[in-house]
């Protein structure tokens, strides 16, 4: 496994931890990358990662992992990254291909937020009262070079 999420009792020492590691995501052996706990500390939302062609990769889809079941429930499939909880521990906000989503866990629905602006958005936060929401943008620059070729 490239990568793994472990949770820890942080009011142990670390000498009395046993860390416990999340299952895999599927049998596939898709790993879970954890990211954000739900507000009644109930749910840990994150999304997975696995080999495509020999190659380990981010894999999108918001993945939720319940800490009484011990299960997973995917709230998107085809996009998804980098989900943050909302205090009411049901909506998630997450950015993919450089847009901000927002997601219902329980109907699945999924609505853009913000969609990309000049640059991609590649990690949000949202304030704990909810009313402020920041974000990261991340700009690809080049220069473009005219080359012309004489015989």
């Amino acid at each position: 496994i490239a990568s793994q999420t472990y949770l820890i009792d942080p009011a142990r020492s670390w000498e009395q931890q046993t860390p416990f590691a999340v299952p895999l995501v599927n049998a596939e052996g898709h790993w879970f990358i954890g990211w954000s706990w739900s507000p009644d500390g109930n749910r840990i939302a994150g999304w997975r990662g696995g080999k495509v062609g020999g190659e380990v990769r981010d894999l999108p889809g918001v993945f939720l992992y319940s800490l009484q079941t011990q299960t997973y429930e995917q709230v998107t499939e085809k996009i998804g990254r980098n989900p943050i909880w909302l205090k009411d521990s049901r909506h998630l906000l997450f950015t993919d291909n450089g847009n901000l989503y927002l997601v219902d866990a329980q109907t699945k629905q999924t609505r853009v937020l913000m969609p990309r602006p000049h640059d991609a958005i590649t990690t949000s936060c949202i304030s704990g009262d909810n009313r402020r929401i920041y974000y990261t943008l991340s700009a690809n620059e080049a220069d473009i070079h005219l080359l012309t070729l004489e015989k």
